[in-house]
């Protein structure tokens, strides 16, 4: 939203929509956790009252707006604020939280995930501690383009290296069938799924049903950042599995509920579709109904359910509206797709596996997408 003053900007306020619903919300993340509107230079009080009056009265047409996390020292904060006030709106104040931390001086390695929570124990694995940079010995810089070792392939170094810190190499999560991806894909083959992980399995209606890794091809075209196509492949899937039951890492069986379901897309567009089109869906399950569980990859990290449907929306690569580093990301799939205890399902277009790449980087991130569409059709037979 832009305010004007005098015939010439006066203030930008960048507000994308918050997820599924009909709020705003700022551009802070909990990495760039800082966010304050862009005011003209020298901008008189009058000015700054003005486009915030403006600015108020835009967002009185939405449900919430968050500007988090402006912060205390802003100068234009007390004025914002008294602004916003005088237009109507119930501004809230509220202390962002920092990064959780805990010493693990001389403790066992394990000892932090074993005492933790799972969905804690999880993120504790996937984030180990990063040791400081060793002090430079040379003046002479390293070579522009140092030689994998033996059996690393493109990925330089393996992941186990001792710079990159601690790897606990067993996941409590993971059922062993979808951790044949993840651990040969992202961490060289050697994460390891626990014995109570595969105790876990699935039975539900429809095609997609056991345990593991399933691919979806859904032939679209035209499309960037949103797909109605893979929105009602994903709607099919989402009906079937509602019908069935899965048994957890205890070995009881269980009611699936929406609540189990992590549907996942890299773009905000495909998310607020998504959102739409399992509205009705999650809210009238047969069991606990409730909203659908929907995000991107960015905002699902840390959480888990029996099942993750990942739809990519984006037709091929000519049709990308961000690099194939974004889309192809290993960080990304590595995410979406471990975020499934029993199935992890990609709904994407064919054409996504037909990537023209220019760099070893992008042999490596195509490979991985490859990968687990090759994993997904073996295990598909079995099933």
């Amino acid at each position: 939203m832009r305010a004007r003053a005098a015939g010439r900007p006066s203030a930008v306020f960048p507000m994308p929509p918050a997820g599924g619903s009909r709020g705003l919300q700022g551009l802070a993340t909990p990495y760039p956790s800082r966010y304050r509107p862009l005011l003209a230079a020298n901008l008189e009080p009058a000015a700054m009252n003005a486009a915030i009056a403006a600015f108020t009265r835009f967002c009185r047409r939405r449900a919430t707006t968050r500007l988090d996390a402006l912060p205390a020292e802003w100068p234009a904060l007390d004025t914002c604020l008294a602004a916003m006030r005088a237009g109507g709106p119930v501004p809230r104040q509220f202390d962002p939280f920092g990064n959780w931390y805990e010493p693990v001086a001389d403790r066992p390695s394990d000892h932090s995930p074993r005492a933790s929570p799972g969905q804690l124990r999880e993120t504790n694995r996937r984030h180990p501690p990063r040791p400081d940079p060793p002090p430079p010995v040379s003046l002479h810089p390293p070579p522009p383009h140092p030689t994998p070792r033996g059996g690393d392939g493109l990925a330089g170094e393996p992941w186990s290296a001792p710079a990159r810190g601690l790897f606990l190499a067993q996941t409590w999560r993971l059922h062993p069938d979808v951790n044949a991806v993840t651990s040969a894909a992202f961490y060289k083959g050697e994460l390891k799924s626990a014995p109570s992980a595969a105790r876990q399995s699935l039975n539900a209606a429809g095609p997609i049903t056991g345990t593991g890794v399933r691919w979806v091809p859904i032939p679209h075209a035209s499309n960037h950042n949103s797909s109605e196509e893979e929105a009602g492949a994903v709607v099919y899937i989402y009906q079937n599995l509602l019908a069935g039951r899965w048994t957890n890492d205890e070995g009881k069986v269980c009611l699936i509920t929406p609540e189990d379901l992590l549907v996942i897309a890299p773009y905000n567009a495909q998310v607020e579709l998504l959102v739409e089109r399992l509205g009705s869906v999650a809210s009238n399950a047969p069991v606990a109904p409730r909203a659908p569980w929907v995000a991107t990859v960015d905002k699902i990290q840390g959480q888990q359910g029996a099942v993750a449907i990942y739809s990519m929306a984006t037709s091929s690569q000519d049709e990308m509206p961000r690099s194939i580093e974004f889309l192809y990301s290993l960080n990304r799939l590595n995410v979406a797709t471990s975020r499934g205890r029993c199935l992890a399902i990609v709904v994407a277009s064919p054409n996504l596996l037909k990537v023209r790449v220019h760099t070893p980087l992008q042999m490596r991130l195509a490979n991985a997408l490859c990968r687990f569409g090759e994993v997904a059709a073996e295990q598909a037979t079995r099933a």
